[in-house]
């Protein structure tokens, strides 16, 4: 957010659940998204890599184009290896 006030240029975020909802619309990700869109995942850490590789599935089954994987911290125990 940040950096798209910065720059002049938003950016559409979204988020992806962990669990998806029992009520209303039912739906893993949750934000303005359009089937097609180029994405990027960002997650905070990889351990497995598990969250992120079902964050890129979740994101893949509703249609978007997921181009990049983005962790900010490795455990190094083959998480990264696990997502590439």
């Amino acid at each position: 957010a940040f950096a798209s006030e910065l720059k002049g240029k938003p950016i559409n975020a979204f988020s992806i659940r962990k669990t998806r909802k029992d009520h209303g619309i039912v739906r893993w990700i949750e934000g303005d998204i359009q089937p097609g869109q180029r994405v990027a995942i960002i997650d905070d850490v990889a351990t497995t890599g598990g969250s992120t590789i079902k964050a890129i599935e979740r994101a893949r089954s509703e249609g978007l184009d997921v181009i990049k994987a983005l962790v900010l911290v490795d455990r190094q125990e083959g998480g990264l290896d696990n997502i590439r």
